[in-house]
């Protein structure tokens, strides 16, 4: 019985993954807005995270990969080499992410204490690693890694933090600072669009507009 649901487990990851990595940046980040915005205490936003972000996916290409397609409605050539530090820090933080799940279903309190520490120490660099790159870069043409970077972020601190004095305001201040980059970005890039693409890029600044509206409830959402 045991190796069947292994092997039901498995056949099941391997279908998530063929999907998940046969749909486009802009489904994902449609996903999580629908996520945020979907209930009231955010569960199907959590529920989608932890589903994806635990498996076994090349989360650089995935990035790259919007990259490009914004880069095709600005008509821009974008150098990779310049949002290599941001796709690792997306990276670094899913990696953190999933390995404190990890500690809090094993119920290691002194491991999940070492997850917290790094994970606040991440929250800090987060900030920071956002305003340089508003600073170095266009923001359209870095937009989705940015997404991915707040989104993680936020999912972070709604695991981690509820139960620290520090929760409320910290959590309202991301939310705000991520919903309004995502909000600026969205509009900056549409405006660089040149205007025979104007209709095609729509979309793809509604989706960014929705997520930066769905970030900036969360605080509703979650905070007593």
């Amino acid at each position: 019985m045991e190796n069947r649901s292994n092997t039901n487990q498995h056949q099941t990851s391997e279908i998530q993954k063929e999907v998940f990595e046969d749909y486009t940046w802009k489904w994902f980040f449609a996903k999580e807005a629908e996520g945020l915005t979907a209930s009231s205490p955010g569960l199907e936003y959590a529920h989608f995270m932890k589903r994806h972000f635990g498996m076994d996916i090349d989360y650089k290409k995935l990035i790259k990969s919007s990259v490009d397609e914004i880069g095709k409605l600005l008509n821009t050539d974008i150098d990779h080499g310049v949002i290599e530090e941001l796709i690792d820090r997306c990276v670094d933080i899913r990696r953190q992410y999933v390995a404190y799940s990890q500690t809090k279903k094993e119920g290691d309190p002194g491991v999940i204490k070492t997850q917290h520490n790094k994970l606040l120490e991440l929250e800090k660099a987060a900030g920071t690693t956002v305003k340089e790159t508003v600073n170095q870069f266009d923001i359209p043409q870095v937009l989705g890694p940015i997404a991915m970077a707040c989104s993680l972020h936020l999912m972070a601190i709604i695991e981690l933090l509820p139960n620290s004095d520090e929760y409320d305001k910290t959590f309202a201040h991301f939310a705000k600072e991520y919903g309004n980059l995502l909000e600026m970005g969205a509009q900056q890039f549409y405006n660089q669009v040149p205007d025979e693409n104007k209709v095609s890029a729509t979309d793809e600044r509604d989706v960014f507009l929705n997520l930066s509206n769905a970030l900036k409830l969360l605080p509703k959402k979650h905070i007593i």
